[in-house]
């Protein structure tokens, strides 16, 4: 489970959308303080702070010196100090792939998303890569054209975008002495690459986007501004 979470001023507080919904994948954009930096966390959605902090390992992941003093014992046994930072790794990747497990993906001001696996972001504290673009489908190293001007004029007057891909295909042909060989070949291609339109999921009118369920369209769905998308989603499939 991933989640992310940025407010660019003009989204109310506690205000959550999924962005990202997949099998194994369910993605928040979780508005914090816009008045706070990156350095706020979740404590501005935090209503219980006494059960967040007895709960929060249960789902997050535990920090290195957590995860040291959980297995103390067991690093103990180890003479070598590389064995003992090999086994610390081993144990916090452990801790990670947890059931229901919750990581940040990204911590952002500001967040421009047009569909699921479609946005971009500014992230001031990391200093490496302090903006963030996600494309599925198109190289972004190959369509360098792709801006944050691109997703403001899509939102704004529909303009579409068109992007190159190069994929390689390897196929079988035969020489004059009919002997088999295989051949590699680059294929470019155009596509479009920002369109706005999402066909992946259903959205709904508060651009809330729900899974595909068999027998179930977007006249079956109704948004509830009181009920949580879980709720509305255990109500549909009793």
């Amino acid at each position: 489970m991933n989640s992310s979470y940025g407010s660019d001023g003009n989204i109310s507080m506690v205000d959550s959308k999924v962005i990202v919904n997949q099998e194994i994948t369910y993605m928040l954009l979780i508005a914090g303080d816009p008045k706070q930096n990156y350095k706020q966390g979740l404590s501005t959605v935090i209503k219980d702070k006494e059960f967040y902090d007895q709960n929060f390992y249960k789902f997050f992941p535990k920090p290195k010196s957590v995860v040291t003093q959980e297995n103390k014992s067991q690093l103990e046994n180890l003479d070598n100090e590389g064995q003992r930072k090999l086994k610390i790794k081993e144990l916090q990747i452990q801790d990670e792939k947890k059931p229901l497990e919750v990581a940040y993906e990204h911590c952002c001001s500001t967040l421009t998303a047009l569909a699921s696996k479609n946005y971009r972001l500014r992230q001031e504290f990391d200093k490496k890569d302090p903006i963030v673009v996600k494309l599925k489908g198109i190289s972004l190293k190959m369509n360098p054209q792709i801006i944050k001007d691109v997703y403001e004029n899509n939102i704004k007057n529909g303009t579409i975008v068109k992007g190159k891909n190069t994929s390689l295909r390897q196929h079988q042909e035969r020489n004059s002495d009919d002997e088999v060989f295989s051949k590699m070949s680059r294929i470019n291609t155009t596509k479009n690459g920002i369109t706005g339109v999402h066909t992946k999921m259903i959205v709904l009118e508060n651009q809330c986007c729900c899974p595909y369920i068999d027998g179930i369209t977007a006249d079956n769905l109704r948004t509830h501004r009181s009920k949580s998308q879980a709720q509305i989603f255990d109500e549909l499939l009793k």
